[in-house]
């Protein structure tokens, strides 16, 4: 029989790491997160939350503050330049799924997370960052760049896409390049003249390109609107993504493609009136589905972004890690409570979690390539066809419906 876990080190204290430290508490497993960034770090964006999410944050103990800091919403309309509906992307809905999806700031979810794993008694550690990480039969440690280390029974990389802990797992393997990035920018919302156009959740696309704008973050309070486009750029190293990052000049510059006549005036003035401080960068990379998430003694695992990051064009990025945080919880929970073998209570729960997590991505292309340009008026109008032809809300209880307290060892 297995000893119990009892003493996880997380790394990462993103989204992730405090929502996977507070179901373990749930289950009665303690644990450290450690992060690398200083504890005043701001992720910066807006997101959304889908029901499936939301069921994650309830577990958590955290819905209900969210829900006084965010925008509750159905979907996002799709629209042609002329006007013309194409569809929607359903986030939510009260009558089929429980809830509505909610939309607000990546750092309010963040700090609203570290907020109540710290008030459930949760250590965190800032300015910690993991050099390397090495496994025993029955336990993992973690070396740090300052040169501390630590041992735990279990080390979870819960670190994002460039993870420090995937490549334990997979030696070979890196994250790849989508082929789009957006660029992003936060304004106030009265840029927006139209009141009723400020609250809309729209998604513009043409064959030269695709403009969005929404409300950001709450009813009141701070008025701020998100505005994006997606963009099909080659890939660079990482200086080369850093240099992009901080050139805000430049991507001020990019956007400035819908200051055209073509465009509605909320865009052309939503792009030349932001300041250049305001606009970000966000290369979509990817992570093999196919790769390995726990090792062979289960003592290190990687899950969300670290282990599958997963483009936002169907709002599910921050969804999926979150289920991950749930499940993986629950299933150590149940290995401590029957005395299961840690390594393959953990492979079907790697296995589980794979094959939703397949046809997530599958959804989720198919909403990437909705934004990418078409080479002339006969191939957008095809786009267009096809676009109207599929209604995005006909079977979305196996995503939006998804309870992560049926994850069972059985």
């Amino acid at each position: 029989m297995e000893s119990p876990i009892s003493n996880v080190a997380i790394i990462g204290g993103g989204i992730t790491g405090p929502a996977l430290a507070i179901e373990l508490l749930n289950v009665g497993i303690r644990s450290t997160i450690y992060e690398a960034r200083p504890q005043n770090y701001d992720i910066g964006g807006s997101m959304v939350l889908t029901p499936n999410a939301l069921l994650v944050t309830s577990r958590c103990g955290v819905y209900d503050e969210l829900c006084q800091t965010s925008w509750p919403h159905d979907n996002v309309l799709l629209m042609n330049l002329k006007g013309d509906a194409l569809g929607s992307i359903v986030v939510g809905s009260v009558e089929k799924y429980g809830k509505s999806g909610l939309r607000m700031y990546r750092s309010t979810l963040r700090n609203t997370l570290l907020a109540e794993a710290a008030r459930r008694g949760i250590e965190i550690v800032y300015d910690r960052k993991c050099a390397s990480v090495k496994e025993i039969p029955h336990s993992a440690t973690v070396e740090f760049e300052d040169g501390t280390s630590i041992d735990a029974d279990m080390v979870i990389g819960a670190d994002g896409v460039w993870s420090r802990i995937h490549p334990y797992l997979n030696a070979n393997s890196q994250p790849k390049f989508s082929g789009q990035m957006a660029v992003l920018a936060m304004a106030p919302r009265n840029l927006i003249a139209d009141p009723e156009e400020a609250t809309m959740f729209r998604l513009l696309i043409d064959k030269q390109g695709n403009f969005a704008h929404m409300p950001a973050n709450s009813q009141s309070g701070d008025q701020s609107a998100l505005f994006f486009s997606t963009f099909e750029v080659p890939d660079r190293d990482r200086d080369g993504w850093r240099k992009t990052e901080t050139d805000t000049e430049g991507l001020k510059a990019m956007m400035q493609v819908f200051d055209q006549e073509a465009w509605p005036e909320t865009a052309r003035t939503l792009v030349t009136k932001t300041p250049a401080k305001n606009f970000f960068s966000w290369p979509f990379h990817t992570v093999r589905l196919y790769d390995r998430w726990v090792s062979k003694t289960g003592r290190i695992v990687v899950l969300g972004d670290a282990a599958h990051a997963i483009p936002p064009s169907a709002g599910q990025g921050a969804g999926m890690s979150l289920e991950d945080a749930s499940t993986l919880a629950i299933t150590l929970g149940q290995i401590n409570q029957k005395g299961s073998d840690l390594a393959s209570g953990l492979g079907r729960w790697e296995e589980h979690r794979k094959a939703r997590i397949e046809r997530v991505v599958e959804r989720t292309q198919a909403k990437s390539n909705q934004r990418k340009n078409t080479k002339d008026d006969a191939e957008q109008a095809e786009k267009e066809r096809r676009m109207r032809a599929a209604k995005d809300d006909d079977d979305l209880f196996w995503l939006y419906g998804y309870d992560v307290a049926a994850m069972s060892l059985e």
